[in-house]
């Protein structure tokens, strides 16, 4: 698939995170109050960390990460904590939180520092606090009665005007006002995007903009992020505020948590066997947990983005279970078939001789075949022409993923420099896919299944280019009664 296919993919499933970004934020009320909270009344106002930074210190700043002049890591930790990294939280950077990740990134993390040991720096200092800021604020009773509000900075507990109480607080809890959820949201995206090592760019010879080294991502950040993704309490290093910390982070969240290992492993996948099987078996583990909460969109939402993290992986398991787990989401029809499409879509990134398999390919892909016309009828049954049209885009785009557990994903080779073009014109090869489980026979089966995919494909095209025409959904009714009819369900 292009790489323009793939980013529309992503922009139009963002569209569901939004709209859980928006649902919890109507559902905000109040969590555990106590010493006299009221608990029914929403709060006024959500909270903010104090600090305001001047132009002049900003270029000041910037000029010593990019080598200018020497920087002081401690007056730039003091301004990154407590002067520039609090704008995040303020009101009147709401509207443009995107804004605010670009300009830290434009500013410092995506910026090649004068001294390599600055961005590691710079990642610690911005992690701790956006960190901090994601997991939420707390309410502390300090050892002179006084009640405050507070945030984890690393091991720290943190007023919101920067005092450093950790050994005043006597009791911790919930409070039942706390930081918007955009900014706890926006705060766990800078999480999951630090970079250890910044990409570096190039051109084609036809002017292009291309990765030529790819970033390497903070490790620090990895295992955070898969804590929050699973809904595991954070773990203070205090123990006596350990019962404080039960609760699992919000969705939105956990899905910015998500997005930042998806991410991860998609950018590294040069990771020890250990790592990958824990990461592997969580999301397996995050991929076939039925929904439990308030919003079942989100548990969907968790569930393919859990299966995304799996394909990026491109590792099928010590055991070889993974490929089998894969293809029984995508046999059950209590599943929502987006969930079941992001299953096939993992199953054709996993590397042939990365793992054996209990699963039995030509299985696996009849089931994909009917579970393609089940997305077919879904849709259909949705749309009433001309007032509601079929949105063929994701249509495609759901039968796209299906094909590629059926036949991989077929990658060009990276541009050639401009001294050496011997490896321009060689064909791509499938990186994974069914059809790599299969020889003889058996191949020949799964290509005639793959066929019926493909015509699938080609009829919902038809029905975008003709704006639905009688003969086109005659067509797409056709493909859908003969699988039901010729390949039933067991």
């Amino acid at each position: 698939m292009a790489r323009n296919e793939h980013d529309e993919r992503s922009f139009v499933r963002l569209g569901w995170m939004w709209l859980i970004v928006v649902a919890w934020f109507a559902s905000a009320a109040p969590s555990l109050a106590q010493d006299g909270e009221d608990e029914t009344k929403p709060p006024s106002k959500f909270l903010e960390i104090s600090g305001k930074y001047g132009t002049a210190e900003s270029r000041q700043f910037k000029a010593a990460w990019r080598g200018s002049s020497q920087l002081d890591t401690a007056k730039f930790k003091e301004f990154l904590q407590q002067r520039y990294l609090p704008a995040l939280t303020q009101e009147a950077a709401r509207a443009g939180l995107p804004g605010f990740r670009d300009e830290l990134n434009d500013d410092f993390l995506q910026k090649e520092p004068g001294n390599p040991e600055s961005l590691e720096f710079g990642n610690q200092v911005v992690f701790e606090f956006m960190y901090g800021v994601a997991r939420g604020a707390r309410q502390a009773r300090l050892r002179d009665g006084s009640i405050v509000y507070v945030f984890w900075l690393g091991r720290r507990l943190v007023t919101l005007d920067h005092q450093d109480v950790t050994s005043e607080v006597q009791a911790l809890w919930h409070p039942p006002k706390d930081f918007h959820p955009a900014v706890r949201y926006n705060a766990m995206l800078i999480v999951g995007n630090l970079d250890s090592k910044v990409a570096k760019f190039g051109r084609t010879s036809d002017r292009q903009m291309i990765v030529r080294e790819p970033p390497d991502p903070y490790a620090a950040a990895l295992i955070p992020l898969l804590d929050v993704a699973i809904g595991k309490p954070y773990q203070p290093t205090i123990e006596k505020f350990l019962p404080t910390e039960s609760q699992p982070a919000p969705d939105p969240v956990r899905i910015a948590a998500l997005l930042g290992l998806r991410r991860h492993v998609s950018v590294d996948r040069e990771r020890n066997e250990p790592e990958k099987e824990l990461i592997l078996q969580e999301m397996l583990d995050l991929a076939q947990k039925k929904p439990d909460g308030n919003f079942p969109e989100a548990a969907t939402w968790y569930r393919r983005l859990a299966l995304e993290v799996v394909g990026g992986l491109q590792y099928g398991g010590s055991s070889g279970e993974a490929v089998a787990r894969l293809a029984a989401i995508v046999a059950d029809p209590e599943i929502p078939v987006a969930v079941r499409c992001a299953a096939a879509e993992a199953i054709g990134r996993i590397p042939r001789q990365s793992s054996a398999t209990s699963a039995k390919p030509l299985d696996v892909a009849a089931n994909m075949v009917r579970l393609a016309a089940e997305v077919c009828a879904e849709e259909l049954a949705q749309s009433d022409y001309p007032a509601q049209p079929m949105a063929t885009r994701q249509l495609m785009m759901s039968i796209e993923q299906i094909l590629i557990g059926l036949r991989g994903e077929y990658v060009p080779p990276p541009e050639p420099d401009d001294d050496d073009r011997r490896e321009a014109d060689a064909d791509p090869e499938p990186t994974g896919g069914l059809v790599l489980w299969v020889a003889g026979n058996e191949k020949d089966e799964l290509l005639d299944l793959q066929q019926r995919v493909e015509l699938a494909i080609k009829i919902a095209m038809q029905i975008e280019q003709t704006s639905g025409s009688d003969r086109s959904l005659r067509l797409l009714e056709t493909f859908i009664q003969k699988v039901q009819s010729e390949m039933p369900r067991e």
